[in-house]
């Protein structure tokens, strides 16, 4: 069991036991959110000053840090082989980050700040919801069209290794949005 405490320490727990086995702290700037890789072998951990903190679950050793962004990070996911992580920034900016090589992997959809993203459950594409989205079909402020009370917003799927783009608009603001279990659905919940 892994905790993480509001004094931004993060606690490893023996199950059958009860009693705690690691805790893991940062010394230079607070961790603000965690992910664990299926395996429960490696924890990351976003930091308030942009980066990401690598620990071994089982021995409690840091292993690696790497400056993954300038801003704090609020939201960090691996995905479920381990091998890459989704990070995002208070700012909105967002990250694809090679587990291994430390390395940022390339994303290209059109937008550079989102407020939420997450991978489906394969690893092969993220569910992307951007920061600010007004559609290019969304009506000016002195439009007649009253048909349309709020402005459209966009929700985009990334392949992660290439592909298209698929953009979906929606006709009311997006509250939050996930991929279903069998992935060939998305779940979103509109403001009214």
């Amino acid at each position: 069991v892994v905790t993480f405490a509001s004094d931004s320490k993060i606690g490893v727990w023996d199950v059958e036991t009860g009693k705690l086995r690691h805790w893991l702290f940062e010394e230079k700037a607070s961790p603000v959110c965690i992910a664990l890789a299926n395996d429960n072998r490696l924890l990351v951990a976003g930091t308030s000053d942009g980066r990401c903190i690598f620990w071994d679950l089982e021995s409690g050793m840091r292993l690696s840090q790497a400056q993954v962004l300038d801003s704090p990070i609020v939201r960090v996911e691996l995905d479920q082989s381990g091998d890459r992580l989704l990070v995002i920034a208070s700012d909105h900016q967002i990250r694809l980050v090679d587990v291994k090589q430390r390395q940022p992997i390339p994303l290209k959809f059109g937008t550079e700040a989102v407020r939420w993203a997450e991978f489906s459950d394969d690893g092969s594409k993220l569910l992307v919801l951007p920061a600010e989205s007004p559609a290019a079909e969304s009506p000016t402020p002195n439009s007649d069209d009253k048909s349309i009370e709020s402005p459209l917003q966009n929700l985009f799927i990334v392949p992660i290794d290439g592909g298209n783009v698929t953009k979906m608009t929606h006709r009311s603001a997006i509250v939050t949005s996930h991929f279903a279990q069998d992935e060939d659905h998305i779940v979103t919940a509109l403001e009214n």
